[in-house]
Protein backbone atom coordinates (compact mmCIF):
# COMPACT_ATOMS: atom_id res chain seq x y z
CA UNK A 1 0.00 0.00 0.00
CA UNK A 2 1.03 3.17 -0.89
CA UNK A 3 1.35 4.76 3.24
CA UNK A 4 3.01 1.47 4.52
CA UNK A 5 6.60 3.78 2.28
CA UNK A 6 7.74 6.09 4.65
CA UNK A 7 9.24 9.25 2.54
CA UNK A 8 12.76 8.99 3.08
CA UNK A 9 15.23 11.84 5.09
CA UNK A 10 12.12 13.39 7.20
CA UNK A 11 11.67 13.25 10.62
CA UNK A 12 8.24 11.10 10.89
CA UNK A 13 5.47 11.49 12.93
CA UNK A 14 3.13 14.34 13.06
CA UNK A 15 5.66 16.81 11.59
CA UNK A 16 6.21 14.40 8.50
CA UNK A 17 1.88 13.87 8.49
CA UNK A 18 1.46 17.27 8.09
CA UNK A 19 5.04 19.35 6.30
CA UNK A 20 5.86 16.13 4.09
CA UNK A 21 2.64 14.64 3.28
CA UNK A 22 3.65 11.32 4.76
CA UNK A 23 1.41 8.76 5.26
CA UNK A 24 3.66 6.08 6.82
CA UNK A 25 2.62 4.17 9.91
CA UNK A 26 4.42 6.80 12.60
CA UNK A 27 3.61 9.47 10.92
CA UNK A 28 -0.43 8.28 11.05
CA UNK A 29 0.04 7.87 14.59
CA UNK A 30 1.41 11.25 15.23
CA UNK A 31 -1.14 12.79 13.46
CA UNK A 32 -3.80 10.54 15.48
CA UNK A 33 -2.18 11.69 19.05
CA UNK A 34 -1.67 15.00 17.90
CA UNK A 35 -5.69 14.84 17.05
CA UNK A 36 -6.62 13.15 20.49
CA UNK A 37 -4.51 16.19 22.22
CA UNK A 38 -6.06 18.94 20.75
CA UNK A 39 -9.62 17.43 21.16
CA UNK A 40 -8.95 16.73 24.78
CA UNK A 41 -8.33 20.09 25.63
CA UNK A 42 -11.36 21.19 23.76
CA UNK A 43 -13.02 18.90 26.50
CA UNK A 44 -11.21 20.74 28.91
CA UNK A 45 -9.22 17.93 30.25
CA UNK A 46 -5.68 18.14 31.44
CA UNK A 47 -2.82 18.75 28.92
CA UNK A 48 -1.09 15.46 29.44
CA UNK A 49 -0.29 12.97 26.49
CA UNK A 50 -3.62 11.08 25.42
CA UNK A 51 -2.43 8.47 23.88
CA UNK A 52 -4.89 6.24 21.34
CA UNK A 53 -4.68 2.27 22.84
CA UNK A 54 -6.38 -0.38 21.04
CA UNK A 55 -10.05 -1.48 22.48
CA UNK A 56 -11.01 -4.84 23.15
CA UNK A 57 -12.33 -4.85 19.65
CA UNK A 58 -9.85 -3.64 17.76
CA UNK A 59 -7.29 -5.65 19.55
CA UNK A 60 -9.27 -9.10 18.52
CA UNK A 61 -9.33 -7.64 15.07
CA UNK A 62 -5.64 -7.11 14.28
CA UNK A 63 -5.53 -10.88 16.24
CA UNK A 64 -6.92 -12.11 13.62
CA UNK A 65 -5.57 -10.13 10.56
CA UNK A 66 -2.44 -11.20 12.26
CA UNK A 67 -3.25 -15.01 12.51
CA UNK A 68 -4.76 -15.11 8.61
CA UNK A 69 -0.76 -14.67 7.57
CA UNK A 70 0.34 -12.76 4.73
CA UNK A 71 -2.30 -11.41 2.57
CA UNK A 72 -2.15 -10.35 -0.60
CA UNK A 73 -3.07 -5.81 -1.50
CA UNK A 74 -7.06 -6.37 -2.00
CA UNK A 75 -6.79 -9.13 1.95
CA UNK A 76 -4.61 -6.44 3.61
CA UNK A 77 -6.47 -3.45 2.92
CA UNK A 78 -9.69 -5.40 3.69
CA UNK A 79 -7.78 -5.99 6.97
CA UNK A 80 -7.16 -2.66 7.68
CA UNK A 81 -11.06 -1.14 6.83
CA UNK A 82 -12.05 -4.14 9.39
CA UNK A 83 -9.20 -2.61 12.15
CA UNK A 84 -10.71 0.58 11.27
CA UNK A 85 -13.89 -0.80 11.91
CA UNK A 86 -13.65 -2.06 15.07
CA UNK A 87 -11.81 0.90 16.12
CA UNK A 88 -15.27 2.72 15.70
CA UNK A 89 -17.15 -0.09 17.50
CA UNK A 90 -14.37 0.79 20.20
CA UNK A 91 -15.10 4.27 20.62
CA UNK A 92 -18.90 4.51 20.20
CA UNK A 93 -19.12 4.08 24.51
CA UNK A 94 -16.88 7.36 24.87
CA UNK A 95 -18.31 9.10 22.15
CA UNK A 96 -21.77 8.70 22.01
CA UNK A 97 -22.64 7.63 18.52
CA UNK A 98 -25.23 4.96 19.34
CA UNK A 99 -26.68 5.23 16.46
CA UNK A 100 -23.72 3.64 14.59
CA UNK A 101 -23.62 1.04 16.70
CA UNK A 102 -26.24 -1.31 14.69
CA UNK A 103 -24.89 -0.74 11.50
CA UNK A 104 -21.25 -0.36 12.33
CA UNK A 105 -21.64 -4.28 13.61
CA UNK A 106 -23.09 -5.47 10.53
CA UNK A 107 -20.45 -3.77 8.54
CA UNK A 108 -17.31 -4.99 10.71
CA UNK A 109 -19.12 -8.68 10.96
CA UNK A 110 -19.36 -8.75 6.72
CA UNK A 111 -15.64 -7.74 6.77
CA UNK A 112 -14.00 -10.42 9.33
CA UNK A 113 -16.38 -12.91 7.17
CA UNK A 114 -15.07 -11.62 3.89
CA UNK A 115 -11.12 -11.83 4.92
CA UNK A 116 -11.89 -15.29 6.64
CA UNK A 117 -13.35 -16.87 3.03
CA UNK A 118 -9.87 -15.39 1.29
CA UNK A 119 -7.64 -17.16 3.95
CA UNK A 120 -9.80 -20.50 3.44
CA UNK A 121 -10.38 -21.12 -0.09
CA UNK A 122 -13.85 -21.92 -0.77
CA UNK A 123 -14.59 -26.01 -1.66
CA UNK A 124 -11.98 -27.23 0.21
CA UNK A 125 -13.74 -30.79 0.46
CA UNK A 126 -17.21 -32.00 1.53
CA UNK A 127 -17.03 -30.92 4.98
CA UNK A 128 -17.31 -27.15 3.83
CA UNK A 129 -20.81 -28.26 2.72
CA UNK A 130 -23.49 -27.81 4.75
CA UNK A 131 -25.92 -30.21 6.24
CA UNK A 132 -28.35 -29.74 3.37
CA UNK A 133 -25.77 -30.54 0.61
CA UNK A 134 -24.44 -33.71 2.54
CA UNK A 135 -27.46 -34.88 2.69
CA UNK A 136 -28.48 -34.71 -1.03
CA UNK A 137 -25.22 -36.35 -1.85
CA UNK A 138 -27.37 -39.91 -1.45
CA UNK A 139 -29.37 -39.12 -4.15
CA UNK A 140 -26.29 -39.01 -6.21
CA UNK A 141 -25.14 -35.01 -6.42
CA UNK A 142 -21.95 -35.37 -7.60
CA UNK A 143 -19.35 -34.75 -4.85
CA UNK A 144 -17.22 -32.06 -7.02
Amino acid sequence: MAWDNPLPGIRHGQAGYQRHGCRCSVCRRGKADAQARFRAKQRGEDGERVTVGAGPIEASTRAVVAACGPLDDAGAALGDVAVMHARLLDSIPETGRWHLLSSTTRTWRELMHDLASLVSPAGQGPDDDDEFLRSLRRFGLPSD
